[in-house]
This record gives C-alpha cells, structure tokens and sequence, in this order.
C-alpha cells in the first residue's frame, strides 16, 4: 500500500495480528461454555491456573524491572538537568504531556466505573507478593537513592552503573520472552473468566479497549495538532506526510525502538543529517509518555474500582505524581506500561487479581500507548529541527 510521502506499508502476519486472534477465539469459546455450568467449572479448574502462573510470571520480572527502571530514570534526570545536556523545554514537554495524560487516564476511570463490572477473579496469588508490597516502598526510595549516588561519583560510578544496566537489560530480555507467550496467557485468562461471566465480561471490556482507546486518541490528535500548527502552517501536514506510516506501523509492532529507527530514517529523508537525526530522535525519547501515562491512570483507576478503594481527592494528585515519575522511570523498557502497571498496583496495596483483566487486554491498550509514544517522539524530533532546539 502506498502511502503519503513515498512510503509503502506492508501487511503481515506479525504478533499483534496473532493476539488479536487469540483474543476474539478465546472470548467466543468462553460464552460458549458459559452456556454449560459443568463446562465452566471445569475449565475454571484445570485452564485458570495456567493464567494465574502466567500474571505471577509478570509480576516477578516486572516488578524488578520497575525498580531497575528508577535506579536509571533518575540517572538520566541528573544527566537531563546537567547544563548543555538536554533542553530544559522537551524536560518540561515531558512533565506537561505526560501529567495531562495522567490526568485524563484517572479521569476517564473515574467518570465510566470500568473496574465496577469486572468478573470475578481468583485470590490474590501467596504470602510472596504480600511481602513485596511490604517492602516495595523501601526498595524503589534504595533504587532512587542509588541512582543519585552514582550520578554523584561520576566515573568510580561507572562501573556499578554498567552492571546495573547490564541486569537491566537482561530483565528487559526476559520481559520480552515472557511478552511472546500473551497468546496462550490471554487464552488461559479470557476463556474461563468469559465461561465465569458470561456476556457481563463485555461492559468493561468495551469500557477499556473502545472507549479508552478513543479518547487517547482524541488526546493525541488534539495536543499533538496543536504543537505542529503552532509550528507552522504546513508543519502538520508534512509531519503527516513523512511520519504516517511510522505512526501506523507503530500499532501493528507495538514496537517503540523499532519506530524510533525509522523516524530518524525519515528525518534523512527530509535533509536531516544522520547523525543530527538520531540525535533528534533519542531527544523526542523524552517526551514518549503521553500514551504510556493515560495506559497507566486508566489502569490504576480499574485496579482500584476492583479492589473496592475509595480515594479521598488529595490521592489522586499523588497517583498523578506517582504516574509521571514511573513513566520517567520506564522508558526504554519493552512493554514498559504493562509492567509500570504492576509495580505501581502492588506499590499501592492493590490485590494481584485487580489487573486480570487489563492483562488480558494488553495487547490493545499497548497498541494504543505505543501509537501516542511513538507520535510523542516524531513530534518532538521534528519541532527541535524546526524550531533548532540544541
């Protein structure tokens, strides 16, 4: 298919094309067992427990991978404000985009209620994660003391930096190993809690993927838009015309390094020297959380209406806060929304069962985060050519 631009998009059939698959299978095999209790029962019994393994295999990278995640975020927050380094102006894109959406994610949760019709779900999984909620606190305050500290000892820090890196990265492997079995997760989640539910499981459902995925990208288009026409008149439709199918790939991949690549590529293509564009392109890394942000106060919001919480409105400007700074934190980790999501549920107290089913809606949502991350980067690589952000 031809595109704007000269750029061709290519179908196939990648991993996304096989979850969603996956996905529509396993909620019509689930209705369709509803319809027999014996059925239900039984595939609640032998298939449920593989899912359950499957969210505590989550867990137990993500939550590590989170910590790791904030040992480096606060790294690159001390490089970020080193004069010369990076503009202060794509820091504070970062804090304004990002906290909006935040704000929009909570707020959308709050108004729709999708966590009140979620189905049933079995015990939070042992006395291990009750643990980690007990001490999570005090690891991720070490993680970010750590992070300062090297920053401080400049290179005799250089060594214990790497090594942290390095386990990082192989966190960050495993994540993505782990993410490449979704398929037989979300079928081992979404059958039995279809068979458990019946047609109810489709409410919420609806609530998270069609109705948050519309406003993220009523969100995106607003802000983004606004941005390049404040750029220039054209600004937006040569943006459009070079960065669509980046943009469009974005969502079949749910890759954000992989669209980086091809965003500095489109850079060149514009005139941009090659190394002027993957500078560019790692300075409008900064500013890829918008998606990721909304993901996580749309999330946190189902978790919590899970969970029966009633939040005093002071909380919500903490969870705010909370957000932005985990999205800081995250960037660069593969799939890092998801496993943000669950180092903050257990960092606030919330059952493990309270995210089932946003686990099983990954796949979606993280197209969507991806797709607004992705835009995140184009734009702010393309206002820092225009506008000669140094």
């Amino acid at each position: 298919m031809e595109l704007p631009g000269g750029n061709s998009l290519h179908w196939r059939v990648n991993r996304s094309v096989t979850e969603t698959v996956v996905f529509i299978i396993s909620l019509l095999v689930g209705l369709l067992i509803s319809l027999s209790e014996s059925w239900s029962k039984a595939v609640t019994f032998y298939v449920l427990p593989v899912g359950i393994l499957y969210i505590r295999l989550l867990f137990l990278v993500g939550i590590p991978l989170a910590c790791l995640g904030l040992f480096r975020g606060v790294r690159r927050l001390t490089d970020a404000w080193r004069p010369g380094q990076v503009p202060r102006l794509a820091v504070t894109l970062f804090v304004l985009l990002t906290a909006g959406g935040g704000v929009l994610g909570l707020w959308l949760g709050y108004l729709t209620k999708p966590g009140l019709g979620l189905p049933f779900f079995p015990p939070e999984p042992g006395e291990v994660f009750r643990m980690v909620q007990l001490l999570l606190p005090e690891v991720l305050f070490l993680c970010f003391l750590g992070g300062l500290a090297i920053g401080r000892m400049d290179e005799r820090g250089a060594a214990a930096g790497n090594t942290l890196e390095s386990f990082a990265e192989l966190l960050g492997t495993m994540g993505e190993m782990l993410l490449r079995l979704a398929p037989a997760g979300v079928a081992a989640l979404l059958i039995p809690l279809a068979a458990l539910s019946g047609r109810q499981i489709l409410a919420p459902l609806a609530k998270i993927i069609l109705l948050g995925g519309l406003v993220a990208l009523a969100y995106g288009a607003l802000v983004y838009g606004l941005l390049l026409r404040r750029c220039g008149k054209d600004c937006l439709r040569h943006f459009r015309s070079f960065f669509l199918p980046v943009m469009l790939r974005a969502v079949t991949g749910c890759s954000s390094r992989r669209s980086a690549r091809e965003s500095a590529h489109n850079l060149e293509r514009m005139g941009v020297d090659p190394e002027r564009a993957e500078a560019l392109v790692e300075l409008g890394s900064l500013v890829n959380g918008p998606g990721t942000a909304f993901y996580l106060g749309l999330a946190l919001m189902v978790a919590i209406q899970f969970s029966g919480l009633v939040l005093i409105p002071g909380y919500y400007v903490v969870l705010a806060v909370l957000i932005v700074v985990a999205v800081w934190a995250g960037s660069g980790i593969p799939s890092g929304g998801l496993f943000l999501l669950l180092c903050l549920s257990q960092l606030l107290g919330l059952p493990a069962e309270s995210v089932g089913l946003l686990v099983v809606a990954e796949r979606f949502l993280d197209a969507v985060r991806t797709l607004l991350n992705v835009t995140g980067t184009g734009v702010t690589a393309y206002l820092a050519d225009k506008l000669g952000w140094k």
